[in-house]
């Protein structure tokens, strides 16, 4: 799964995409979020002054810390629809939501 960071300028390896737009102090967007970085635009970047920026990075987790995450998806869903626990609709977008959060851990 992808995760958002937030990384150094000197730290971002080339081809990496940026998550969030990277705007100056008067909040001017210089970089749009979804661009991918190469060696030009790091440099681009740079000369405007930017320190750090956040990008996409590839989270890896072992099975048991995914099981976790899958557990802890589950319990909040059922936190979050116990006062509707008999309707048959909340029930199926219950299933809905946790079957797509689970295909995203």
């Amino acid at each position: 799964m992808k995760k958002c960071v937030e990384v150094v300028l000197g730290d971002v390896d080339e081809s990496a995409i940026l998550a969030l737009d990277v705007t100056d102090a008067k909040g001017v967007c210089l970089m749009p979020a979804g661009t991918m970085l190469g060696e030009k635009t790091l440099k681009r970047l740079a000369s405007r002054g930017v320190k750090k920026v956040s990008i996409y990075r590839e989270e890896t987790s072992t099975p048991e810390e995914q099981e976790k995450k899958r557990q802890e998806v589950a319990r909040q869903l059922d936190e979050r629809f116990r006062k509707v626990a008999n309707d048959l609709l909340m029930e199926q977008l219950k299933a809905v939501l946790l079957e797509y959060r689970l295909n995203n851990i």
